[in-house]
């Protein structure tokens, strides 16, 4: 697949191209902008003038003016001294849509590098060589300075990167590819680290697939609605519509439309009140669908931003602060919210269906010597438990630096982890109620209905009724990646359209 770059980039397409075969360029539109913008800091540092972070010292020593026959090496120790990250590497996914995000930033023209210094990441990327890059020391502002230095570090011989699964020292790599290694000119290094990249990239992976699982939140929920036999009337658009919430109408109608023509609620006997994960589930689900949406509106405008300092505009070198993260550390947090709530609902379901009165205790056959149901729920506990640490949010701490020049920051990539772990914790707790459900289903004398039986049909291929006990560890393993590799979602989709 290839692309010339600069374009909007959707999350939709920035999912698809990290893919091995995406194979980017540069537009001549965009070389045409790229070259004016550099020769504009060229001729700005020919002509003597100060400019912060291109003839000047970095955050708190910003008043110290740099030699001209310096400038190079200024730009160098900028990357060198910025790569002190800590921990464990970053999946190499994130790496790569960073790199994305910010070949797309500099082929708009604003950032004043050289062409050359583009093609080179052009030309790592199109080689699915990705840089090593830990994951912790980022603030979010200013930008995402340590783990970008890392990246651009590879760039001039330093640090490691995988290619083709295998770790090995950047300047083996840049050898074999035939890529110099950079000489960064004035502005360079910091166009190349000043920037929300990197909780970028993080961002708009957890929106894409934090958007995904909410419907298969709705899946999930409807299976359970169907196999605690909950009463149907809490699910009457009318009802929904004088609440005047879209969403909560939306959440009602897909539950509708998976359990239509179901047996099994067409021949039981009405409860007069569900338990509000029940009854409720569309006035749960539906808010944090909502702020999903608006999280990813946020993320797709971010990511095709313009996020250095300081900007060539209309021949101009303009200083400010869009290297700062505040959009993305609140989405990020405002999603931690959301996708709890998900998985708490969905926790409180599985508990309600291995009580519930009118299905064996744990839905197991001789309880007692069997537990069934009980630990996984247990499991589903504690992952709920987890999300209610991680959510509480990073955005409203500030601890000042750099000598309080940089004395309010982000703490974006703290939010944007923290939400990438909850949501890996929510598909595992949604995929704990499908397992349940299920099972819970088997023990109904009746069929499901035409949406809810496509998907109990698709798990069933793989795992088989619980008669007696067996470590589920995997089974709970298989069902999680029927939910992330949108296999359910695509099953429910060819058998009933698609659900909001």
């Amino acid at each position: 697949m290839k692309i010339a770059l600069p374009k909007r980039i959707s999350l939709e397409d920035f999912t698809r191209l990290l893919e091995k075969d995406t194979i980017l360029n540069v537009s001549e539109e965009g070389k045409d902008n790229v070259r004016k913008a550099n020769e504009v800091v060229t001729k700005a540092v020919e002509e003597g003038m100060v400019i912060y972070g291109v003839t000047t010292g970095f955050g708190s020593l910003y008043n110290k003016v740099i030699p001209k026959k310096d400038l190079k090496k200024l730009q160098e120790n900028l990357i060198l001294s910025h790569s002190c990250g800590v921990g464990k590497s970053l999946d190499l996914d994130i790496t790569r849509g960073a790199m994305l995000i910010l070949i797309n930033s500099l082929a708009k023209g604003y950032s004043g590098v050289k062409l050359e210094t583009i093609e080179s990441l052009v030309k790592l990327y199109n080689n699915n060589a990705t840089p090593i890059v830990p994951e912790k020391g980022s603030l979010g502002a200013s930008g995402d300075l340590v783990p970008s230095a890392h990246m651009i570090s590879t760039l001039i011989g330093h640090g490691d990167i995988n290619f083709n699964n295998y770790v090995l020292p950047s300047t083996y790599i840049l050898k074999m590819l035939n890529i110099k290694p950079l000489d960064l000119d004035a502005k360079e290094g910091l166009a190349l680290i000043n920037n929300t990249n990197f909780i970028s990239s993080i961002a708009a992976s957890n929106s894409y697939y934090s958007d995904k699982l909410a419907k298969i939140a709705d899946i999930a929920a409807a299976l359970s609605f169907e196999a605690f036999c909950g009463n149907i009337d809490s699910l009457d658009l009318r009802l929904h519509n004088v609440r005047n919430h879209y969403f909560q109408g939306a959440v009602a109608g897909n539950i509708r439309s998976l359990i239509g023509k179901s047996e099994i609620l067409e021949n039981s006997i009405k409860n007069l009140q569900d338990p509000y994960s029940i009854r409720c589930i569309s006035q749960i689900h539906a808010p944090s669908k909502d702020y999903i949406r608006y999280i990813s509106q946020n993320v797709e405008d971010e990511i095709n931003g313009i996020t250095d300092n300081p900007i060539i505009i209309d021949d101009e070198i303009i200083s400010g602060g869009n290297f700062h993260g505040q959009y993305i550390a609140m989405s990020m947090d405002f999603l931690s919210i959301a996708l709890s709530n998900l998985g708490n609902v969905s926790q409180t379901r599985i508990a309600q269906i291995i009580n519930c009165n009118t299905l064996p205790k744990n839905l197991i056959l001789d309880g007692g010597l069997n537990s069934g149901f009980m630990i996984p729920h247990y499991v589903a506990v504690a992952l709920v438990n987890e999300n209610k640490v991680f959510s509480h949010p990073a955005s409203v701490d500030s601890i000042p630096v750099a000598g309080n020049q940089e004395d309010y920051v982000s703490m974006g990539m703290t939010s944007a982890l923290k939400s990438r772990k909850i949501l890996e914790n929510v598909e595992n707790i949604i995929a704990i109620e499908l397992l349940t459900a299920c099972q819970a289903l088997d023990f109904r004398k009746f069929k499901p209905g035409e949406g809810t039986k496509v998907v109990y049909d698709l798990i069933r291929e793989s795992i088989e009724f619980l008669k007696e006990d067996r470590s589920l560890h995997y089974d709970i393993k298989k069902v999680y990646n029927l939910i992330h590799s949108g296999l359910i979602y695509n099953a429910v989709k060819k058998e009933i359209g698609g659900i909001i």
